[in-house]
């Protein structure tokens, strides 16, 4: 669903997270933490070179001295972990060795959904690990299927997020908010289910059925399926209103 196609689409991550793991992805432990070691650094350059000393989580001191001895090319870090910095990457590679068995509890645990699982990410706090980067991995780990079961979000998450509820500001001229953001997520949802190709759309039950209730009444789909936002800001803005104050 929401982000999903990105990560499915991206066959150098299933390709690094076998190698980290051996022999045809030999564990699920190794699965996982092939997932893990790709999220601290977003990039194959990175994770190639961490994979050499970091096959398997080692212990504190252990990967403290590991990642002080690796030689991190130019590039190692990417896209939105770039924030971090190479150091910020390290940092969260030696946390996450720290705290691998509850990471391996909560990417591997079959009976919990994604929200549950990003809900326990939060909670156990690797660090340099916010908001993206635990959306991130849990998406890679729920396409990949370390599990033995795939799982996928059901909301995109913008309410404390910085660079999408920025976008989704800029492109739809509504601030997410405590109070605007379950609209923000339905707008976005339906926006992404118009433009989904027709095999990769999911049906949605929730309490309104198949079709839950407008917030701003019925209006023409068709600019949903243009690349460009469904709404105008005033529009989307107006809606906004409407909804806080109904």
């Amino acid at each position: 669903m929401l982000g999903a196609a990105r990560y499915v689409s991206h066959t150098s991550i299933k390709q690094l997270c076998a190698w980290i793991a051996g022999d045809c992805w030999i564990s699920s432990l190794s699965r996982g933490w092939g997932v893990v070691v790709y999220s601290c650094f977003d990039s194959d350059r990175g994770t190639r070179v961490a994979a050499t000393r970091y096959r398997t989580p080692l212990s504190h001191s252990a990967a403290l001295a590991a990642v002080a001895d690796l030689n991190f090319p130019q590039g190692s870090v990417q896209h939105h972990r770039a924030q971090s910095t190479l150091t910020g990457a390290k940092r969260s590679l030696v946390s996450a060795c720290e705290k691998a068995a509850q990471l391996r509890a909560t990417f591997l645990d079959r009976s919990t959904d994604f929200d549950e699982r990003n809900e326990q990410l939060q909670r156990l706090r690797v660090e340099w690990w916010g908001r993206t980067t635990r959306f991130d991995a849990l998406i890679r780990a729920g396409s990949l299927g370390v599990a033995g079961a795939r799982y996928q979000p059901t909301k995109a998450y913008l309410l404390g997020s910085t660079g999408p509820a920025a976008g989704f500001e800029e492109l739809w001229g509504v601030k997410v908010t405590g109070a605007t953001a379950d609209l923000c997520e339905r707008l976005l949802a339906r926006w992404t289910d118009q433009r989904a190709p027709p095999l990769t759309r999911r049906i949605r039950v929730g309490e309104g059925g198949l079709e839950p209730p407008q917030p701003c009444g019925h209006r023409n789909l068709n600019p949903a399926r243009l690349p460009i936002p469904p709404l105008a800001r005033a529009t989307a803005a107006k809606c906004s209103q409407a909804t806080v104050h109904r």
